[in-house]
C-alpha cells in the first residue's frame, strides 16, 4: 500500500483529501506543521508528498527544499490558492513535480497521485513518437527527453493528465496562470511548444481549447 504525507493546515480540507486518498486504497499520514512532517521522515518512508504552501512551522516550499537537499527523490504534488507563475516556477525550481492550484476536483488530485504513484520510469504513449513519464514530468521524442520550461512543463501536465477531452482555455489560463493569465500569454506558450517541434501532438479547438493529440 502506498503511503502519503499529507500537510496541509485547513483542517477541513485536510480531512476531505486524506478520506478520499484512503478510499482510494492510500496510506495516509496528516500534517498541520511543515516542521514537524520534515521529522517525521527519520522515522517513516512515504511514497507521495501533497504539500500546502502557506501552512506553519515549515511551509511548502522550505520543506521541499529541505526534502531535496537530503536526497529524497520522493514525488511531490504542490496544492496551493497561489497558482501564478511566479509561484509555478518556484515549485518547480524546488523540485516539485505537479502543481494544483486551490480550488481543484478531488478526482483530479486521485488521478495526479496515481500517475505519480507509478513505478519506474513508466511512460504514456502518446501520438507516436510523443510519451510522457508523469513521475519525472518528462516528454519524451522517441527515446530523448525534450527540454521545457516550467511554463511549457506545466501545461504538458496539464494536457496529459485531461488527455480524453479538450482542455478549455479558461482552464488552462486558470491552473497556469491565475488572475494572470490572457490567451495571447496561451497563444505565444503553444507557439514556442510548436516550435520545439510539438504540432502533431497538440491539437488545438479554435475557441474552444486544447488537447493532446
Amino acid at each position: 500500500m502506498s503511503r502519503v504525507l499529507l500537510l496541509e493546515d485547513d483542517r477541513s480540507l485536510r480531512r476531505l483529501i486524506a478520506d478520499r486518498l484512503m478510499q482510494a486504497g492510500y496510506e495516509v499520514e496528516e500534517f498541520f506543521d511543515g516542521a514537524k512532517a520534515l521529522a517525521s521522515l527519520s522515522r517513516a518512508r512515504y511514497d507521495l508528498f501533497i504539500l500546502d504552501i502557506g501552512v506553519p512551522g515549515l511551509n511548502g516550499y522550505r520543506f521541499l527544499k529541505r526534502v531535496r537537499d537530503q536526497g529524497h527523490r520522493t514525488p511531490a504534488i504542490i496544492v496551493s490558492a497561489h497558482g501564478d507563475m511566479e509561484c509555478l516556477d518556484e515549485g518547480y525550481a524546488l523540485g516539485c513535480d505537479d502543481f494544483l492550484r486551490k480550488p481543484f476536483g478531488l478526482k483530479e488530485l486521485i488521478w495526479r497521485a496515481e500517475a505519480h504513484l507509478q513505478s519506474g520510469d513508466t511512460r504514456i504513449a502518446l501520438n507516436h513518437p510523443f510519451s510522457y513519464c508523469p513521475v519525472s514530468s518528462t516528454l519524451f521524442r522517441h527515446n530523448e527527453a525534450i527540454a521545457l520550461t516550467p511554463k511549457e512543463r506545466a501545461l504538458i501536465a496539464l494536457l496529459v493528465a485531461r488527455r480524453s477531452r479538450p482542455v478549455s482555455i479558461e482552464e488552462i489560463l486558470e491552473q497556469i496562470w491565475g488572475e494572470a493569465g490572457t490567451p495571447q500569454k496561451l497563444r505565444t506558450l503553444i507557439h514556442k511548444l510548436r516550435q520545439k517541434g510539438l504540432e502533431e501532438l497538440i491539437v488545438g479547438y479554435k475557441g474552444v481549447g486544447y488537447q493532446i493529440g
